[in-house]
Parts: C-alpha cells; structure tokens; sequence
C-alpha cells in the first residue's frame, strides 16, 4: 500500500509536471497572440479616427454640393426671369417697328391699303430684324378680312398673344435662346 501511494504520487507528479509545461507553452502563445492582438487594436483604431475624419470630411463636400445646387438653381431661376423680360422687351421692340413701317406704308392715308402699298409693307417687314414673316399667309388674311391698317395691326397682335400657334401667326420672333 504504501509503495501504491508513492507510485500514484509520482504519476500524479509527472502528469502535474506535464500539465505545467503545457500550460507553460499555452501561455506563451497567449502572450505572443495577445501582442499581436494590441498591435491589430492600435491598427484598427488609426483605422477607425481615419474613416471619422472622410466621414467628416464627406458631410463637409455634401453640405457644400447642397448649397452649390441651391445657388445654381437660383441662378438658374434668376436666368429663366431676365430671359422671360428680354423676350418681351423684343417682343415690344418688334411690334414698335412694325406699327411704325405699317403707319408709314399708307402714303394717301386712307386707311386702306394698294397693292402697291401691301408690296411696300412686305418689303419693309421683311427687313425689320428679329422677325419672321409668312407673306401668303398676310396676303391672304388682307384679303379675307380687308385691306385696312386695322387688320394689319389686329394681325401684329399676335406677337403680343402666347396663344398665336406657328401655323396661323403670321409674324414670328426669333426667340432667345
């Protein structure tokens, strides 16, 4: 018996021993793998302030491109309004210039157009700039509604009306664009 409990101590020894060296080496190995492990950490955390300041630097160029497009949008706004008075002031203009050749084409003044006055007033019109005249189409309505400077003023209305279709006005203006 008492040589049984010797030789079980020095088993249990000798696996202890074992035991001990083993767990030597694991902790070795947990030491070098914790080593690694702070090296990845400090990795990770330059990482992790480099991807907060492009998260920063990216709200940044996002608040900017906001503010671009509602700057360009207002220019925009502002560009659709000066074109919109430019296009009237040539409308104004264009219809003042031809009041004034159709005032100055009635050389009797008597209200009623010759054949030779309507030539005249073609010929004058067709050299006022910005406008595009259809001459049939002034013939004919001369023709169909009298050759009076009435209908000729009635006729040049239409540059006035935004309801005037490119088919039935007879005066046209070189848009803007």
């Amino acid at each position: 018996p008492y040589s049984v409990l010797q030789q079980q101590k020095l088993t249990q020894t000798e696996a202890l021993r074992q035991t001990n060296e083993r767990m030597g080496e694991e902790v070795s190995q947990l030491k070098e793998e914790n080593v690694r492990l702070q090296e990845s950490v400090k990795s990770l955390e330059g990482s992790v302030s480099n991807l907060q300041d492009l998260s920063k630097t990216l709200d940044q160029v996002r608040a900017l491109e906001g503010q671009s497009l509602d700057e360009l949008e207002k220019q925009l706004e502002s560009s659709r309004q000066i074109l919109g008075t430019m296009q009237d002031s040539l409308r104004g203009s264009v219809l003042q210039g031809l009041i004034s050749v159709i005032m100055t084409v009635d050389t009797d003044g008597s209200g009623e157009l010759s054949d030779d006055e309507i030539n005249d007033l073609i010929e004058k019109m067709e050299h006022i700039q910005g406008v595009d005249l259809k001459e049939g189409l002034l013939r004919k309505k001369l023709t169909e509604r009298g050759r009076r400077i009435s209908t000729i003023l009635e006729v040049a209305g239409d540059l006035l009306s935004d309801d005037a279709t490119a088919e039935n006005s007879i005066f046209s203006l070189d848009t803007l664009t």
